[in-house]
């Protein structure tokens, strides 16, 4: 639902409402999916949905519930509102659930949220003073120009439109902007922010940029699988497995489905079941070399008794 300076997202029950500001297009191009699932596909969810810079993006039908964290979607730059389907909202136990992303960072931002933003960098400087900061994002500026002297940063605008609060912070603390990578349009919208930038010895060959090179010695690596988290399969419980799965009426179930939505709906209740009823222990790695069986273990316990 849309009102003249507002959004009204209506999932189930709830009722959210969202100011509209000056950055928000005339017309907006959104995504609309009936997902059938999600927490089987995560994997490839978070792939295709990785370079997404919809206005809003709503989805149904998303199987989602309270074990499967807004976070474990990679929307980072997505305001996230979720209505999953519960016992309090229905009788089933799976299946249902609607989500709507707004996004966060959008063409032209209002000066407001540049002010909100550059103090709160003001703030951090202030208080980890001694600390150093690497500040980077795509600050949306395509109309300013950067460039760097042995001072700090330099700056200029080719419009009216200069969020001014913004370079004069960085060049008041001494930062220097570092990307010099420009788009297919000769703009720079992310921005990195550095305290200190390197100092060629001589004047720059174009063709050959001086580098710095921070090489960190690694001591002690540890070993990647040192201590982890398995489904230890041999000790799951295979008779609550079995009368899990007979549970359901799986003709009733395939029957109005295609036959990837009929496999994916297999998987999400043999996922289901392993999370039940199969262990989810730690591993810890063997004082013994890998080779070792449990026989000859407990035969070498055994003789140092």
């Amino acid at each position: 639902m849309v009102l003249q300076n507002w959004f009204v997202l209506i999932l189930g029950n709830q009722q959210r409402k969202i100011q509209k500001t000056n950055w928000w297009p005339r017309r907006s191009l959104g995504f609309y999916q009936n997902c059938r699932g999600l927490r089987t596909k995560l994997f490839n969810f978070k792939c295709n949905t990785s370079c997404f810079n919809y206005p809003f993006i709503t989805l149904t039908e998303t199987w989602l519930n309270n074990d499967i964290a807004d976070g474990e979607l990679n929307w980072f730059n997505y305001n996230i509102f979720r209505c999953d389907r519960n016992s309090t909202t229905s009788g089933c136990s799976r299946g249902g659930g609607a989500l709507v992303g707004i996004l966060l960072t959008c063409p032209n931002s209002p000066p407001q949220s540049y002010k909100t933003f550059m103090s709160t960098v003001e703030n951090l400087l202030s208080i980890y003073s001694d600390h150093l900061f690497i500040f980077c994002g795509d600050f949306n500026l395509p109309n300013v120009f950067w460039s760097n002297d042995n001072h700090g940063l330099i700056y200029s605008s080719t419009s009216g439109y200069l969020i001014n609060c913004l370079p004069e912070t960085f060049t008041a603390n001494n930062f220097f902007q570092i990307n010099d990578i420009f788009n297919k349009s000769g703009s720079l919208l992310d921005l990195i922010f550095v305290k200190a930038a390197l100092v060629p010895v001589v004047l720059e060959d174009r063709y050959h940029p001086a580098l710095s090179i921070d090489f960190i010695p690694v001591t002690n690596i540890p070993q990647i699988d040192s201590f982890h988290y398995y489904f230890n399969f041999r000790k799951a419980n295979y008779p609550l497995i079995n009368a899990f799965l007979l549970s359901f009426n799986w003709l009733e179930t395939f029957s109005n489905l295609y036959v990837t939505s009929a496999a994916y709906a297999l998987f999400d209740a043999l996922h289901l079941s392993i999370l039940r009823h199969v262990p989810n222990v730690k591993f810890s790695r063997s004082n013994f070399p890998s080779w070792f069986t449990k026989e000859l273990i407990n035969l070498k316990s055994s003789r140092n008794l």
